[in-house]
């Protein structure tokens, strides 16, 4: 459903951040909830690519928009 919906809207699907992190008891804390800083990197490295091109847009013509 959220592809259908960014597909209609023409929003940047950002990927679920903690596919290969949560669950993982190598890259969570004794807790089990916070990321280590490894999961944290893995994290990132998810996530920016699809934010990456969002923030360029925003520091080159200072436009939030997402289109």
């Amino acid at each position: 459903m959220h592809r259908a919906v960014a597909q209609r809207y023409h929003l940047t699907r950002i990927p679920f951040s903690l596919d290969g992190v949560a669950g993982s008891s190598s890259l969570n804390q004794a807790d089990g909830i916070h990321p280590t800083g490894e999961g944290y990197r893995l994290i990132v490295e998810k996530v920016f690519p699809a934010l990456e091109p969002l923030l360029a847009r925003i520091v080159h013509d200072g436009s939030s928009r997402n289109r």
